[in-house]
């Protein structure tokens, strides 16, 4: 059905694992693309048919797609012993794996742009593997579809949490509220990156959980700010990523000052959400994240920096 929307993932092989989870929640069209460079393409081949034997939902709603870089050709000639497992042992042979590429050469643009191709409905929702969403996320936003005639100019923000570890998974707006109450959930990156999803008015957001709001509050507009890097459905037509940015948290800012310059609109939507299992906590930072969050001007000025080195057309309006 065109009038859906697609869940676009990326990752390296030791997060197929994570497909299992989120296809039950989500239910519907998953287009994943995988970084499976040498031998990881074959582990990748033969994951892929224990999956499928094992798993209905994604032998029917997921497609799959391999990028390698061309100096890492794939390698599939090892191949077979899924599908001789039991889908336990898939599982447990998912969550062991390590892959073998390389995270400083993760081509994060490419793979989002890879992930899209796939996609046959007229929305996309782009998500890194971690994250998982809401039960009801697709439901509703198909319903909002019947009700609004949403322009390919409107790109639907969605609210991230954190859920603290070893918690029952929250996938109704009723658990999340619980979950917040007992100070098991928290807003994403609140520790490690606050202006990171701080325009998504999480204050605002917040008070929908105590009230049953109708269908013409089902969202609110934002402002563009120039630090922000939210998760949104969007039409699948609309700007593609620019796999030239290659930089912690660039390959993002690219992309949403794209969509700004080019007149997009932010909308929060009131009533779904997404989730990641963990928080993100300073001891787990890795260098790039503490320089963004400690140096935030000179994060910034090097992304001008890189918009400029490419010539990138709409850098003169994102400044």
């Amino acid at each position: 059905d065109p009038a859906d929307v697609t869940l676009v993932m990326h990752g390296t092989v030791d997060r197929l694992y994570r497909l299992i989870e989120i296809a039950e929640v989500w239910s519907g069209p998953i287009s994943m693309a995988v970084y499976a460079p040498m031998q990881d393409a074959s582990f990748f081949d033969d994951a892929i048919d224990g999956l499928r034997l094992c798993w209905a939902t994604l032998r029917k709603s997921v497609s799959f797609h391999l990028v390698h870089h061309v100096n890492s050709p794939a390698n599939v000639t090892q191949l077979g012993s899924f599908v001789y497992l039991s889908c336990k042992d898939i599982i447990r042979r998912l969550r062991l794996v390590r892959p073998n590429a390389g995270r400083s050469q993760y081509p994060h643009n490419l793979l989002r742009n890879v992930g899209r191709s796939g996609a046959l409905t007229n929305f996309v929702l782009h998500i890194d593997a971690d994250l998982a969403p809401s039960r009801s996320l697709r439901g509703k936003f198909k319903e909002l579809l019947k009700l609004h005639n949403l322009e390919s100019g409107i790109a639907a923000r969605l609210p991230v949490f954190e859920l603290r570890q070893f918690q029952n998974p929250v996938r109704t707006k009723q658990e999340l509220a619980e979950a917040i109450k007992e100070r098991n959930a928290i807003p994403f990156l609140q520790e490690t990156c606050v202006p990171c999803h701080r325009p998504t008015d999480y204050d605002r957001w917040l008070q929908s959980l105590k009230s049953d709001s109708n269908d013409s509050e089902m969202s609110y507009k934002v402002d563009y700010v120039k630090e922000w890097t939210p998760f949104f459905i969007t039409s699948k037509h609309s700007p593609l990523y620019d796999d030239r940015f290659v930089a912690f948290g660039h390959d993002v800012l690219a992309n949403i000052c794209e969509l700004q310059a080019n007149g997009y609109e932010f909308h929060v939507l009131t009533h779904e959400f997404l989730i990641h299992n963990g928080y993100r906590t300073k001891s787990r930072m890795t260098e790039f994240e503490r320089t963004r969050r400690d140096d935030r001007a000179t994060f910034y000025d090097k992304f001008l920096q890189e918009l400029r080195k490419i010539d990138y057309k709409h850098s003169k309006q994102n400044t």
